[in-house]
């Protein structure tokens, strides 16, 4: 088309578009509005251009591999449009644009996307108190950083500054723009490769936002737990004391849902760094045991505790116990009588407990504590049987006999292409954090029968025997031929 020539605007209706055109003329659309976008055009049409190419982009039917010819003359197209126009709702207009396509291309838009790196902060500066706008390049920044993975790094003195201005509760741009900016804030830890300081000088900015209680909780947590897979070390050493202290206040007073986000933050600090979590969560998991053992709890939230206490035995016995013996001085109890009337618990509410990987970790936890030669725990060994055949029942492959399916799936890495390039550094991390937990990676059926040879070779053949008989024979004979298999 000469560019001399104005083209119809009717050609480029964006409604025209999502409801007329196929497939296979696509490409001659993509190719008609890179010339629209072209400077040489009035504003308006390059404005109609941009607003139909949005909604080309944004159709269900949108093919990324038949778009990516035309992305860089798009997208550079775009980013001179941004620069040329002045007014706010205008800018607005065509940032929204470029964040739909920065989104729907993911990785591919790496190579081209310098230029707006260069011009963002140059717009924050200028938006004044142009709230809406600032909202807008938060957004751009989120999808922006999605897109560059890892190599967001080089983003980060501008991105955290903007992040620490939307989450200041002490400043001004927190009304405006605290939730876009605490989603910004999770997107940069996600594709972070490494901690820094900047990141723990922003997390000054938590510690209050926990304390609003918000709607932004949910997100809140997640920034704590991408922090605490970052690096758990640097993150537990500074802030530690004080994340968990409010955890504690938090739990006083909480719906079941918001308790359960607590109650897997904590067992995720267990995960990450076993040592600075038994100095750490001691009162936290002193009001969990005491809850269980109190009342009448939420069926999801007690799965939610009782995999933290599980978690919690499994670290450290030496910490479970010392738990259990505060809680029984707190109630005036024996430590046995509150040791048994917590079994009771576990055991009762077992099958609140619906996911296989938490079921497992139940089991071996109670494995593990077969050998205490502890008459408490003896007087439940038959209690625990069931435990064994259940879970073992959830966890079989029958192609293989029987195997322990978790741990099949956690033995084979997962090396394909796709799930490479899909792969954020935060799932890359908790791949890896997976990986190498010892529990899951345990083969539960050698584990079991490891554990009822050293109770054989403990307790005698005679008191071993005794004990086998306190389950019942179907489900004693069940375990045999699971573990035979």
């Amino acid at each position: 088309m000469p560019s001399h020539y104005p083209p119809p605007l009717s050609v480029a209706d964006p409604h025209w578009v999502s409801t007329k055109l196929s497939q296979s003329l696509r490409p001659l659309l993509y190719q008609l509005l890179m010339d629209m976008l072209a400077p040489q055009y009035e504003c308006v049409i390059r404005l109609t251009a941009a607003q139909t190419l949005r909604t080309a982009v944004d159709d269900i039917e949108f093919d990324q591999k038949q778009f990516v010819p035309f992305l860089e003359p798009s997208f550079m197209a775009l980013l001179d449009l941004l620069k040329s126009v002045n007014e706010c709702s205008t800018k607005m207009q065509v940032l929204s644009v470029l964040s739909l396509v920065i989104e729907r291309v993911g990785a591919d838009i790496r190579p081209m996307c310098a230029g707006l790196v260069n011009y963002l902060p140059l717009l924050w500066g200028a938006a004044g108190q142009h709230n809406m706008l600032r909202n807008a390049i938060v957004t751009t920044l989120d999808v922006l950083v999605q897109g560059l993975g890892p190599l967001s790094e080089s983003l980060q003195q501008f991105v955290l500054g903007v992040v620490h201005q939307s989450t200041d509760l002490g400043g001004e741009y927190h009304v405006y723009l605290l939730e876009e900016g605490l989603q910004l804030w999770l997107s940069m830890l996600h594709n972070a490769p490494r901690m820094n300081e900047a990141f723990i000088r922003l997390f000054q900015n938590m510690v209050p936002l926990l304390e609003l209680g918000s709607e932004s909780l949910k997100v809140c947590f997640q920034i704590i737990e991408a922090s605490l897979l970052l690096d758990p070390a640097d993150f537990l050493n500074n802030y530690g004391t004080a994340l968990v202290h409010r955890m504690v206040v938090m739990l006083q007073d909480m719906k079941p849902e918001a308790a359960m986000v607590v109650a897997r933050c904590a067992e995720l600090i267990l995960k990450v760094d076993h040592a600075r979590s038994v100095e750490l969560l001691p009162p936290l998991l002193i009001h969990v045991t005491t809850s269980l053992l109190e009342g009448e709890i939420f069926p999801r939230l007690v799965a939610a505790y009782l995999a933290l206490l599980t978690r919690t035995l499994l670290t450290s016995a030496q910490c479970f116990n010392s738990i259990v013996q505060q809680v029984a001085n707190q109630s005036g109890r024996e430590a046995d009588a509150t040791l048994g009337a917590l079994l009771d618990v576990w055991l009762e509410r077992f099958e609140f407990m619906h996911v296989p990987e938490k079921r497992k970790v139940f089991a071996v936890a109670v494995g593990s504590m077969l050998t205490w030669n502890s008459p408490v725990i003896l007087s439940k060994f038959g209690s625990f049987i069931d435990v064994f055949v259940s879970v073992l029942n959830d966890i079989q492959n029958d192609d293989n006999g029987f195997a322990d399916e978790i741990y099949i799936t956690l033995s084979s890495k997962d090396d394909t292409p796709s799930a490479e390039e899909n792969e954020t550094q935060n799932d890359l991390r908790r791949r890896t954090l997976r990986q190498n937990d010892m529990c899951e990676q345990t083969d539960l059926k050698q584990f079991i029968s490891q554990k009822l040879q050293e109770c054989q070779q403990l307790y005698g053949e005679e008191l071993f025997t005794q004990l086998m008989e306190q389950a019942d024979p179907v489900i004693r004979n069940q375990l045999i031929e699971l573990l035979n298999r």
